[in-house]
Parts: C-alpha cells; sequence; structure tokens
C-alpha cells in the first residue's frame, strides 16, 4: 500500500476503491450498485486491518462526492476517527496533520454537499491518424528524420490507439510518399533485440505532446495492403507491440541507425 501525503485519496487503497465507485458511477450505475461493486471487489481489503480504515476513507469519499453517503459509512469513519485506528502509520507532524485531516473529513460528511457530482461519461479520446497515414519524426540528435506509418486502430472507453510501424532509414527531410510506398520496415537488432519489427501502439491522448516534441508532420496516406505486418490484437492490443508513445518511432530510428553506422 502506497502513501505518498495525509489526504484522504493520498493513499493507492484508499483512491483506487474511490475511482472504482466513480467510474461505475460514471458508466451510468447507480450509487447503490456502484458501492455494492467497490464492496465486492475489495472484501479482502475490508477485513484486513492494514487496509481497513483506507478502503472506508476511499468510500466515505466516493459516496458522499455524489451525494449518497450511507449511514454505516459514515459511522464507520466516525469510528476509525475516535479511536484513532488510522494514526499507527504515521508519526511526528506528520500524525498531528494526519489528524487534522481525519477531523475535518468528518465534518464535511455530517454536511451534505450541496452540488453533488453528476454522472460523467468518459468519452475515449479520437483517433488523431487513420490507417494508411504515414508520418515523419524528427531525430532528437539532429540528424535527420525518421519515418512511420500507422497501420491499424484500435480502442477502449478512454482512448483511441494506433499502431505504428517504424520505417528503415534517415532523410534530411520529410520523406516523399514514395518511400513509404516501398515499405522497407525497421527490423531491430541494436542492443538486446533480435529482429523485431519496429511495432508500437501509441495513444490518442498524449499525442499533441509528442507532436511537439518530436516534430511530427503528417507527410500523406498510403492505401494499406493485406498483408501489412499488424499482429493479432490481444488482450491489452496488438500482441507483442507494446503500448509507448509515438517518440518510440523517433528513439528505435535513431538507436538503430546509430548501432548501423558505427558497426555493431
Amino acid at each position: 500500500m502506497g502513501t505518498w501525503g495525509t489526504g484522504i485519496l493520498e493513499d493507492d487503497t484508499a483512491l483506487d476503491i474511490h475511482g472504482d465507485f466513480i467510474e461505475r458511477f460514471d458508466d451510468g450505475e447507480s450509487p447503490d450498485a456502484a458501492r455494492q461493486a467497490a464492496i465486492r471487489r475489495y472484501y479482502d481489503q475490508f477485513l484486513d486491518e492494514e487496509t481497513n480504515a483506507a478502503v472506508w476513507l476511499g468510500l466515505a469519499q466516493a459516496e458522499s462526492d455524489v451525494g449518497a453517503l450511507q449511514p454505516d459509512t459514515l459511522q464507520a469513519i466516525e469510528q476509525i476517527v475516535a479511536t484513532g485506528q488510522d494514526l499507527a502509520r504515521w508519526d511526528g507532524p506528520d500524525r498531528d496533520q494526519r489528524q487534522a485531516v481525519l477531523q475535518a473529513f468528518v465534518e464535511t460528511l455530517r454536511t451534505p454537499r450541496e452540488t453533488p457530482r453528476v454522472p460523467t461519461p468518459i468519452v475515449a479520446k479520437p483517433a488523431v491518424a487513420q490507417p494508411g497515414t504515414c508520418f515523419a519524426v524528427k531525430l532528437l540528435d539532429g540528424q535527420g528524420w525518421g519515418a512511420g506509418v500507422v497501420l491499424a486502430l484500435t480502442g477502449n472507453k478512454y482512448d483511441t490507439y494506433h499502431l505504428l510501424a517504424g520505417l528503415r532509414g534517415v532523410y534530411p527531410a520529410p520523406p516523399p510518399l514514395s518511400v513509404y510506398e516501398r515499405r522497407d520496415w525497421l527490423t531491430l537488432t541494436h542492443h538486446n533485440f533480435k529482429g523485431d519489427l519496429c511495432l508500437t501502439a501509441a495513444g490518442a491522448e498524449g499525442f499533441a505532446k509528442d507532436r511537439d516534441t518530436y516534430g511530427i508532420v503528417m507527410v500523406g496516406q498510403m492505401a494499406l495492403r493485406a498483408d501489412e505486418p499488424v499482429p493479432p490484437l490481444g488482450i491489452m492490443g496488438w500482441e507483442g507491440s507494446g503500448v509507448s508513445s509515438w517518440g518510440w518511432i523517433e528513439c528505435q530510428v535513431r538507436l538503430q541507425h546509430r548501432w548501423d553506422t558505427e558497426g555493431h
């Protein structure tokens, strides 16, 4: 269990149960259904002396956030504060600060929230490029440009992921579409790689930052073929591709080029 501050949700366990409850609530579940699901999921933590206080605190914060604090939840928090159950893991000034936080939290719970949270459905970030998009990245060592292609899309309720494939070669400027049409896919042999294709999944969420960092330029669009190197989808994305940023292409093109030119 990680704790990084004296705040109610500055604890991994408290934050997890709070997040689970709020996610379900935002997905349309009633507060009661979200509560029951959270209790089932964290049942063992409710029974564990080390995590019991944290799960009650996270649950209380979630119920309070949506204006559905249950009497037994409030009672549990009052007991935690009255007995000092949560203070055993705190020392010195932090202990005093935590005690003050808990006492203030109880008073907050006793006052009905005037503007409870309403369900806020999660909307996945839309794709920033379609399959067949050809892009260039400016190498951070100043030696030129690398190239990559968006081969496929997948996603979940949080984000859209782009399967990116790197191309072999370093170019003085963003290369023309004819370079992409050759499909000279980059295979990685530097360091511990054993001829793996340069493939990764990158989300739409981080694209704007990556675009600015790596000078990403969309060069154009090419028609994809049935034999493109698209691995099958696994539970977490494309099998064997990993999940990274758009900058992973820049990194691999640069490292492989250095590896090749320095005689490795």
